[in-house]
This record gives C-alpha cells, sequence and structure tokens, in this order.
C-alpha cells in the first residue's frame, strides 16, 4: 500500500531544507517585500492625483479653480507624501537587501 510505503520513508534533510527555503522565501516576499512596494505605489498614485490641478475655470468641461487654501493644503500633502515616499524607499532597500543577502544566489 503506497501509504505505508511513504511512511517507511524519510525525507532528507537536504529535500527539508529546499521545501522549506522556498516556502520561507515565497511568504517572506509575500508579508513583507510585495506589501511595501504596494504601499509605494499607493503613494505614487496619490501624489499623481494631487499635483493634478488647474487653476482654470471651466465649468463646461466640469473644471473649477481651487482656492489658495485649497492648493495650501494640497501642497501640504504632497511634501508630507514625499516624506512618507522617502522613508518607504529607504525601508524597501534595507529589507530588499536583507532578503536578497539570504535568499538570493
Amino acid at each position: 500500500m503506497k501509504a505505508e510505503a511513504l511512511l517507511k520513508t524519510n525525507k532528507s534533510t537536504a529535500d527539508r531544507a529546499a521545501n522549506y527555503a522556498t516556502s520561507v522565501r515565497r511568504n517572506i516576499q509575500r508579508t513583507i517585500l510585495d506589501d511595501l512596494v504596494a504601499q509605494k505605489e499607493s503613494i505614487d498614485d496619490q501624489l499623481f492625483e494631487l499635483t493634478d490641478f488647474t487653476l482654470d475655470t471651466d465649468l463646461n468641461k466640469g473644471l473649477a479653480k481651487v482656492t489658495r487654501d485649497e492648493v495650501e493644503e494640497r501642497f501640504t500633502k504632497i511634501i508630507n507624501l514625499k516624506y512618507e515616499l522617502k522613508l518607504l524607499t529607504l525601508e524597501l532597500d534595507a529589507k530588499q537587501e536583507a532578503f536578497n543577502e539570504y535568499f538570493e544566489d
């Protein structure tokens, strides 16, 4: 019976190590690196939207000029997002370097 035969065999340490390394690599990349990349892309999208404004008014095109207060608020958000992006990029680079040390050939 196949089940009995499987129970009588042992996987070698090399086989288990290869299996574990592949699985751990995939899980760490998914939980740490991919999450940071997604956060970075989200900030990039927000920055793109915040920098897309007009001071022109054309009600036929659905354009309304922004006020000085709105412009100031947007630039404050842009500066804060750029700061977050810089920190996130540094974190991603450091974690990617550490990840590569252990999981790249």
